[in-house]
């Protein structure tokens, strides 16, 4: 993060030191070091990561998505996504050298739907 730390819940680490939230958007540049590690409940609009950009979202960790995922990057780790938004929402994994590998829970909280334009893993 631009702070320097994994800590996503620090807004030192994010553009304009503001925290995603289910308005903003949750962005990983490539150029993060180190990437960002979600350990706790974290919730965000869109999540796009760049490519060569990675979030790891541990055991303990959840991802809540209001909108799409656009992943040129890698989503990693054993927690939970969660996709609740209030519209048919996206994933989409655009790396095909270096896929998502996320092993965890994914729980559709949607009655629009997700479309998955790719695996998770």
């Amino acid at each position: 993060g631009n702070k320097g730390t994994t800590d996503v819940t620090d807004c030192g680490n994010w553009e304009e030191g503001r925290l995603p939230d289910a308005t903003r958007n949750l962005v990983v540049p490539a150029y993060s070091s180190p990437m960002p590690i979600i350990t706790g409940n974290v919730i965000a609009k869109d999540v796009i990561l760049e490519s060569g950009a990675s979030v790891n979202i541990t055991s303990a960790g959840t991802l809540r998505i209001r909108g799409n995922v656009l992943s040129n990057g890698s989503i990693t780790g054993s927690g939970r996504i969660i996709f609740e938004g209030t519209t048919t929402q996206t994933f989409a994994n655009n790396n095909a050298t270096n896929p998502s590998a996320f092993t965890g829970e994914v729980e559709i909280n949607n009655a629009q739907n997700v479309e998955l334009s790719s695996s998770l893993s």
